[in-house]
């Protein structure tokens, strides 16, 4: 019908055009989105491959999956209809198709929920099956839970969408600023405010391990001192603090200074050792398609540094205290901010 198509059109741009105000708020970007109508045309090339492994059961294309003794491992998956229509598992493995022949990919990630987990088993095989060689992984993640631990649901009506989120959290980090920070223009205290907001919600998210449920908890997730997105900017910013205080003499030294004291405390060894770490974590972190091993790290960096904050004078230290103490808070403000920036979280120079 093409009447119901061009509103189906029209409805897909203006939805999309809203997305993408959103997703810029928040900085995100996507370098493409190709919708599941994208890959109808090439259903049919699909449906071919898929005949030739497959078998009819009262008029429809199905695939069955069996193990080595003959043993349905899996249910089936129906990919055409007995009336000829197709499925989204259709334009699913169409999908898996386009990537590994128009773009030449050697992987595909599919990051969602844990609940289509069965699907993308069915789907992934059936691509092995038809030839396809491309390495497909499904990043499966839990669900948001309220604090009654139970699931958000928009049916219900009790799902929250995520604009309603963000605007809640930039109130509520406004409320906490009130008392913390004081001489900032109304254009600063609104970059700092979406900032820590942003911070504090993809911290929440990336932090957990993403195969287990998040209880959504907001003084937990605002917290400016503990396992958190703001804690973490705020012991940025404190280190960015005491480089700017630093006599500027001494703070250019920093680009070339090495030491070879032997005699230094072992919380400045323990900060510097976990420091170099920092190369492996990121490796293992994506290999294992888990940000939250970055996270927990970054948390742990920053919790040592504040120790070692607290306990030896860093700007009233002299000598090659001075310079190594000061040396230590340079190299830890830059990777904690290059660690924030691959969790998408923007480090601000004051808080």
């Amino acid at each position: 019908n093409p009447e119901i198509k061009k509103q189906w059109q029209w409805i897909r741009e203006i939805s999309i055009a809203e997305l993408e105000k959103f997703y810029e708020s928040i900085s995100v970007q996507f370098d493409r989105m190709q919708g599941e109508s994208f890959y109808v045309p090439f259903s049919e090339e699909t449906l071919q491959k898929i005949e030739k492994i497959g078998e009819i059961s009262d008029g429809a294309l199905i695939v069955t999956f069996l193990d080595e003794q003959g043993s349905e491992k899996m249910p089936v998956i129906l990919f055409r209809r007995s009336d000829g229509a197709t499925l989204y598992q259709t334009r699913d493995v169409s999908r898996i198709i386009w990537y590994e022949k128009q773009e030449q990919c050697d992987v595909l990630l599919y990051v969602v929920s844990h609940e289509q987990s069965l699907h993308f088993k069915q789907i992934f095989e059936t691509a092995q099956k038809i030839g396809c060689t491309i390495q497909c992984e499904h990043i499966s993640f839990g669900l948001v839970l309220g604090n009654d631990g139970k699931k958000f649901s928009t049916r219900k009506g009790t799902g929250i969408g995520l604009d309603e989120v963000f605007t809640e959290a930039k109130e509520k980090v406004e409320a906490i600023l009130s008392n913390r920070v004081q001489d900032l223009s109304a254009e600063q205290r609104e970059t700092l405010v979406s900032d820590i907001a942003i911070g504090a919600l993809k911290f929440n998210d990336l932090s957990q391990n993403r195969n287990t449920d998040i209880v959504f908890d907001w003084g937990k997730m605002l917290s400016f001192e503990g396992f958190s997105g703001p804690f973490l900017q705020y012991s940025y910013a404190r280190a960015n603090s005491i480089i700017k205080k630093a006599p500027e003499e001494k703070n250019t030294e920093l680009q070339n200074f090495s030491f070879s004291e032997s005699h230094i405390p072992l919380p400045e060894i323990s900060i510097f050792k976990k420091i170099l770490l920092f190369p492996f974590i990121i490796e293992k972190s994506a290999e294992n398609r888990r940000p939250n091993i970055l996270a927990e790290y970054l948390f742990e960096l920053a919790k040592e540094f504040n120790g070692f904050y607290q306990s030896f004078p860093i700007l009233k230290s002299e000598g090659e205290d001075f310079k190594r103490r000061l040396f230590l808070v340079d190299i830890f403000s830059k990777t904690l901010a290059k660690g924030l920036k691959l969790l998408g979280i923007h480090a601000p120079e004051k808080m």
